[in-house]
């Protein structure tokens, strides 16, 4: 899709200019979009970018992820900065 990218993340704990927030989590955390791997598939993530983690859903449970990329709006960021 033009003007989005994966990007890996870096450890930054805050919320990147460009992220793509999907909402708050129940401890009221903000939510962005992301994808992890899990036993050799890629799967959506829900990223919490003040933990510096993503989970991943398989087989009825939640994984927590520290190596995961997450979606960039490209022209957001570039009207941020």
């Amino acid at each position: 899709m033009p003007g989005y990218k994966w990007v890996r993340y870096t450890g930054a704990r805050y919320f990147v200019p460009g992220m793509i927030s999907v909402g708050k989590d129940l401890d009221g955390m903000i939510l962005v979009v992301g994808r992890a791997y899990h036993n050799g598939d890629i799967l959506p993530a829900k990223v919490k970018p003040e933990h510096g983690v993503a989970y991943v859903a398989h087989g009825g449970k939640e994984h927590m992820k520290h190596e995961f990329e997450y979606v960039n709006n490209i022209r957001q960021y570039r009207h941020a900065v």
